[in-house]
């Protein structure tokens, strides 16, 4: 499907572009009407073997993240909104549609969702060429059934789901809202930390994570966040004002081909992409293959006459295509077969003999290697290797348990102000919410090892007292 999707892109046929805008939107209209279903089916806790069940009945869909599967509902309204203009016969459930994913956004719970959901209907008649009359009636008839959507979705929501769950509205002005806010603060602060510590190059792809590891006793703050929830930033703070030009194409694209009189072939990859950016300024879709392989695709459509190819190269991109997908399948075999061995972690039954069992595949290096850190046990057999080990695992993934393993090893090889600092940082990650267990553990192992721990555990108790 990809394949032949690039192939139309490149080729720049005729009717490919026609062709690629009501694939795309069936695809996005159905993804959402299933997404629908499954929410009224979680609602009621209705359970099928493809439904995922985290245990209640809050509805989130199979992404199992609510703000992903407000967005992809969302996208389906684009879509919908989209069909409205080139068929006839759908205007007649045009708006029925729009109402049900109205009130799928509201079982979410999501506020960038809801936001969303409402500047959608205005970016459409803002860019289509039609009458401003026609404009204002379209935008205020589709926000109002979008609205009385919503309002039932609410009702239901607060009238089914079960537990201590609050809807969109309650989060955004109640605690929750004020907690949420304030991480996005903490998180554009370490951006800005990670950007102004390399401003050029930036603190490196993908280590954004490590970042917020090397700055948590600095800011007093630490969560096993990737990213800062804002694409620009986040460019910004991993790879600087270099990465940042990556703006001025698809600012230029935009540009050129913007303006308040397209059609409907024209507008619908302009509002996927315009609302794919504007989300992406709460979460990051574009870091996700199934978004952004869509907002990929629609930006190539907003200028699909830029860049042509000639045919006989489509024989190679097919081919190339075809074998990147056989090596994904043996990729993702290989990485069930991982995952089966991560799930021995959660019972403790993991050993370092079965890790040893795994293949060694190209890419999967970290992974195996944090397995293998985890199996490892507790003792001076082999410290610096187990060492050398834990500073490479911790440096993508600085879990608790992780930061507590590794400062027990530096504690048995007598670094007690590398032991210290990362008793203070598992302390502090997620909130503190461990922070007692953290000093449990320490206590008891200062009882049964004063020499190692006891000096480590005095002077943790002095920092925390201080806080």
């Amino acid at each position: 499907l990809i394949t032949i999707i690039i192939k139309q892109v490149i080729v720049n046929e005729e009717k490919g572009r026609e062709f690629l805008c009501n694939s795309i939107a069936v695809i996005l209209l159905f993804g959402g009407l299933f997404t629908k279903v499954i929410l009224w089916l979680q609602l009621f806790s209705i359970n099928f073997p493809f439904i995922a069940d985290l245990g209640s009945n809050q509805p989130i869909g199979n992404i199992v993240q609510p703000n992903q599967t407000a967005f992809v509902l969302c996208l389906a309204m684009v879509a919908s909104l989209y069909l409205n203009e080139i068929l006839t016969w759908y205007k007649k459930i045009n708006f029925i549609i729009l109402f049900s994913f109205a009130i799928g956004i509201a079982f979410t719970a999501s506020r960038g969702g809801l936001l969303i959901m409402l500047g959608i209907p205005f970016l459409y008649a803002l860019i289509l060429n039609m009458p401003t009359k026609l404009r204002a009636i379209q935008w205020g008839i589709s926000s109002i059934i979008l609205a009385i959507g919503y309002g039932v979705g609410l009702y239901l929501f607060n009238q089914f789901v079960v537990g201590t769950s609050e809807n969109a509205i309650v989060r955004a002005m109640g605690a929750a809202g004020l907690a949420s806010n304030n991480e996005r603060v903490f998180e554009q602060n370490l951006a800005y930390n990670l950007f102004s510590s390399h401003p050029i190059s930036g603190y490196g792809w993908g280590n954004s994570l490590k970042g917020a590891f090397d700055y948590a006793l600095q800011d007093n703050w630490f969560i096993l966040a990737h990213h800062s929830h804002v694409f620009i930033t986040q460019i910004a703070a991993e790879l600087g004002l270099l990465g940042l030009l990556i703006f001025m194409p698809l600012s230029w694209i935009l540009s050129k081909n913007f303006n308040f009189k397209m059609n409907a072939i024209q507008a619908f990859p302009v509002a996927l992409v315009v609302v794919t950016l504007v989300y992406s300024m709460s979460e990051f879709p574009l870091w996700y293959l199934r978004f952004s392989l869509i907002f990929a695709i629609a930006l190539s459509m907003i200028d699909p006459s830029a860049f042509k190819m000639k045919a006989y190269y489509n024989s190679l991109l097919g081919g190339i295509c075809i074998i990147i997908s056989l090596t994904s399948i043996y990729y993702y075999k290989t990485y069930l077969e991982y995952n089966r061995y991560t799930e021995l972690t959660f019972s403790d039954q993991l050993t370092t003999q079965q890790v040893d069992k795994l293949k060694d595949v190209f890419g999967y290096r970290e992974y195996k290697e944090q397995l293998l850190y985890y199996s490892l046990t507790l003792d001076n057999h082999l410290l610096s290797q187990k060492i050398s080990l834990g500073n490479r695992v911790i440096d993508k993934i600085p879990t608790m348990v992780f930061l507590e393993k590794q400062a027990i090893y530096y504690a048995l090889n007598n670094e007690n102000n590398k032991s210290l600092e990362l008793y203070k940082k598992g302390c502090i990650i997620d909130y503190r919410k461990n922070c007692s267990l953290i000093e449990k553990n320490l206590k008891d192992n200062a009882k049964n090892n004063v020499e190692n721990f006891g000096k480590i555990y005095n002077d943790f108790i002095m920092w925390k007292n201080s806080k």
